[in-house]
């Protein structure tokens, strides 16, 4: 039986119900004119729980150069999905942003450094695939107090 709150697998197991998704940080800066043939990239994923919600913050940032290193700029994007609690223990709560709160933030962190970089003339950059885009994620999901709690 669900409570309106949680969803329910097959067998009846309860999970968060995603509530919203937010773009809450968006930032790109060019410092050099010319291609930028290479992107650094890196993803950061915390979490932080208030109250009844889960809010899991994924942070992609591009860093933009040629071939010898060069900085010409960089991209970076921060989304918060924010889920309903079913009062999971932490081990869970990590695995759970690991796998689901991964694959619900990543698209739109990705597509948010793709454009950024476009319009700031970079074309083509672009993260790799999620299944490529987790080996970037690396080390466990960790609280974070820096999330904000309301992310509007």
């Amino acid at each position: 039986m669900s409570d309106g709150k949680t969803a329910q697998t097959a067998s009846g197991s309860a999970v968060p119900r995603l509530t919203s998704v937010a773009l809450v940080q968006l930032s790109g800066e060019r410092r050099a004119a010319g291609l930028a043939p290479a992107t650094k990239y890196n993803l950061d994923l915390a979490y932080y729980e208030e109250g009844s919600t889960y809010l899991y913050r994924l942070t992609g940032r591009g860093d933009l150069t040629d071939a010898e290193g060069a900085d010409y700029g960089h991209v970076e994007a921060s989304v918060v999905a924010t889920f309903e609690s079913c009062g999971w223990s932490t081990e869970q709560i990590e695995s759970f942003g690991q796998s689901t709160a991964m694959r619900v933030a990543y698209p739109y962190v990705r597509e948010a450094l793709a454009t950024t970089a476009s319009r700031l003339g970079f074309a083509g950059v672009m993260l790799p695939p999620l299944e490529v885009a987790a080996e970037l994620a690396q080390g466990d999901v960790s609280p974070d107090p820096d999330v904000p709690a309301d992310p509007s």
